[in-house]
């Protein structure tokens, strides 16, 4: 994101390119950006299109007023950040919630059946040994 700063009304225009002089595509910021820091407010101007890590120059004309320009992330990419990690710190617990959940109706399911099958296997069964002594 190319940020503006600027004095007054001011017409701008930018271009920029990487290392090896191709062109680099910016466009016009899809939502008004306005930022503030250390009394100076940051106005975004455009979305630069960088397609991999490298070095990039961009050059700026300005008509009008006195402008200092910035570069850094857009507010956009920022909350969805904030906003993934918000919904990450929700999932996870989440998912640990339910994995206890399920281990738990499992492992009270396997138990019930086995007590089941104890107590059919002790009850109303026949003694296939013969006599008990004493009788």
């Amino acid at each position: 994101m190319l940020y503006a700063s600027s004095s007054g009304p001011a017409n701008v225009t930018c271009l920029a390119q990487d290392s090896s002089g191709q062109p680099v595509k910016l466009s016009n910021v899809s939502l008004h950006q306005t930022v503030t820091a250390n009394g100076r407010t940051w106005e975004g101007m455009f979305d630069i299109a960088v397609p991999a890590a490298g070095t990039y120059e961009i050059s700026c004309r300005s008509q009008g007023g006195q402008v200092v320009f910035g570069v850094g992330k857009g507010l956009v990419a920022s909350v969805g950040t904030v906003a993934g990690g918000a919904l990450m710190a929700f999932l996870i617990p989440t998912a640990g919630f339910l994995l206890a959940f399920v281990v738990t109706i499992v492992v009270f399911v396997r138990r019930r059946r086995a007590r089941r099958h104890l107590a059919a296997s002790t009850q109303g069964g026949t003694w296939s040994q013969g006599t008990p002594y004493g009788v």
